[in-house]
C-alpha cells in the first residue's frame, strides 16, 4: 500500500467529478500532499479510478487518503451517482390529461365564430438507480417550453419552474413522479358564408358554409429537467436533462 502511494506521488495524477473539474490537493495518512482529480468509483471493488497527467489510469483505495479527503470522496461518489447517465437513468412519458374545444359566437346573427382547441399535458418522469448504492435527497425542477406561431411571428415561452422532491431511490429501484400540467391551444376564426336569394317582395339568405382560418397555434417543444444532487465542497451538483432532443437549440432556462 505505502509503496503504491509513493509511486503515485512521484508520477502525479488528476481526475474530477464525472471526469472533469478542477484540481484538488489530497493528502495521505502521513500528511503528504498531491494534486488530484477523481475519474470514477467502482462500487463493487470499492476503489477509485484516477488518471495520471500522462493519461494513464490507475485504481486506488479511498482509505489511503486522509479523513478529510475521505469525506470529500464520499461526497464525490454521491454526486457522481446523480451526474452519471449510467447510474441514474431518466425517462419521460408525455400524457394527455384532457382536451377541449370552445366556441364563442360574435357578430350579427352569429356570423363570426372564435374557436379554441386545446390539450392539457403532463409528463411522468421515471428515475432508475442502476448503481450499487442508494441515491438520496434529490430535488427536481421542471420547466415546459411552448412554441407559439401567429402569422409570420414565432416565439418561445417557458413556464415557471416547478419543484419536485424525491426521497431515497434504492439500488435497482425506480421512482416515478409527475410534473405540473400545462395547456397548449390553437385558435381559429370561422366566418359564415351565405347565398342571398331575392324575390319580388324580399331578400333572404341561406347559410352555405364557413370560411375557417387558423389565427394562432401552440406546440409543446418539450421539458427541461434540472436534477439537483448533493454538495461537493459546498457546491451543489446539477444535471440537466432535456426532453425532447434539440430543445436546447431553441431556448434557454431563463426564457
Amino acid at each position: 500500500m505505502i509503496r503504491f502511494w509513493i509511486s503515485m506521488l512521484a508520477l502525479g495524477f488528476c481526475a474530477g467529478l464525472a471526469g472533469a473539474g478542477e484540481f484538488r490537493i489530497f493528502s495521505d495518512q502521513q500528511g503528504r500532499a498531491i494534486e488530484a482529480k477523481i475519474v470514477k468509483f467502482d462500487s463493487v471493488k470499492g476503489k477509485l479510478q484516477v488518471e495520471r497527467k500522462d493519461g494513464q489510469r490507475v485504481w486506488v483505495q479511498p482509505e489511503l487518503f486522509s479523513k478529510d479527503d475521505q469525506a470529500y470522496i464520499k461526497e464525490w461518489i454521491s454526486a457522481d451517482q446523480v451526474l452519471s447517465e449510467k447510474n441514474l437513468q431518466v425517462s419521460f412519458k408525455k400524457v394527455k390529461i384532457d382536451s377541449y374545444s370552445d366556441k364563442k359566437e360574435e357578430g350579427s346573427s352569429n356570423t363570426l365564430q372564435k374557436i379554441s382547441k386545446g390539450e392539457v399535458l403532463q409528463y411522468e418522469i421515471t428515475l432508475r438507480n442502476r448503481s450499487k448504492l442508494p441515491i438520496t435527497n434529490l430535488k427536481l425542477e421542471s420547466k415546459f417550453f411552448i412554441q407559439t406561431k401567429q402569422g409570420d411571428n414565432e416565439k418561445f415561452k417557458g413556464t415557471e419552474p416547478a419543484t419536485i422532491t424525491v426521497g431515497i431511490i434504492d439500488p435497482g429501484k425506480s421512482v416515478t413522479v409527475k410534473t405540473g400540467q400545462v395547456t397548449v391551444e390553437d385558435k381559429y376564426t370561422r366566418t359564415a358564408v351565405y347565398d342571398y336569394l331575392s324575390s319580388r317582395n324580399n331578400t333572404t339568405r341561406e347559410l352555405t358554409g364557413y370560411n375557417e382560418e387558423k389565427v394562432s397555434e401552440q406546440k409543446m417543444l418539450g421539458l427541461w429537467l434540472k436534477i439537483y444532487g448533493p454538495e461537493v465542497d459546498g457546491d451543489r451538483v446539477v444535471r440537466d436533462v432535456l426532453e425532447t432532443r434539440g430543445l436546447d437549440d431553441d431556448v434557454n432556462w431563463k426564457d
